[in-house]
């Protein structure tokens, strides 16, 4: 199991592992699904609280975004942290967002650690350099905008080679009896975490949609 730490300026931790094996992070066109960060440091800017758990693709709907993934922390990661905080700071009119993914085992603690060392190469701990945004009225739309991203995160998911499905995409594992029970377990991964937003009053979506695309 892999997961993921996301700094930026909300230096975070991830708290989502990726079910499969992660041998080389997103390729070229890949879509980037849904995935839970647990913030850790980092500016104050997005309303998010030390220790909160939420996504930030989620949040952030349609806005341009930077998502950087590495699996070390060392200076030039530091020196692109820094970059990506001057870039946000530079194009806020456009409501830019990044933040920075640190994949590792599924081991929280030293990842926490490896992510508040980089908010202290990167000066990104604590406040941000430049004031916190004003609001722009996003959480009124953002459940039609997070229904939009995955309902076309979902079309693509049902064709995509994944890892954890021996290379399968989800339509051709359920044509076997051992794949059709892998595609279950995924599908209630995804069912967990969306349940786990509906709880905390985020946006979220209905999996059944993917059982019923896939009959099961």
């Amino acid at each position: 199991m892999r997961s993921f730490v996301a700094c930026s300026l909300a230096l975070a931790l991830a708290a989502v592992a990726v079910a499969g094996e992660l041998k080389s992070g997103p390729q070229p066109d890949q879509a980037i699904g849904p995935f839970d960060v647990v913030k850790c440091g980092g500016g104050t800017d997005d309303d998010v609280s030390v220790g909160e758990q939420l996504c930030y693709r989620c949040r952030y709907g349609n806005r341009p975004m930077v998502m950087v993934f590495t699996r070390t922390v060392n200076d030039t990661v530091a020196a692109l942290t820094s970059k990506l905080n001057e870039e946000v700071a530079e194009h806020k009119d456009a409501k830019l967002s990044a933040f920075v993914n640190l994949i590792g085992d599924d081991n929280r603690e030293p990842l926490e650690a490896q992510a508040k060392d980089l908010a202290k190469k990167a000066k990104a701990s604590g406040e941000s350099d430049f004031p916190p945004a004003e609001s722009d009225g996003m959480e009124e739309n953002l459940i039609p905008l997070y229904e939009t991203f995955m309902e076309e995160w979902a079309r693509k998911w049902l064709d995509e080679k994944i890892p954890a499905l021996n290379g399968q995409s989800p339509r051709e594992a359920v044509k076997s009896p051992e794949g059709k029970e892998k595609v279950r377990e995924l599908l209630k991964e995804f069912e967990n975490q969306e349940e786990r937003k509906k709880k905390d009053g985020e946006p979220y979506w209905d999996v059944q949609i993917l059982r019923r695309k896939l009959n099961l």
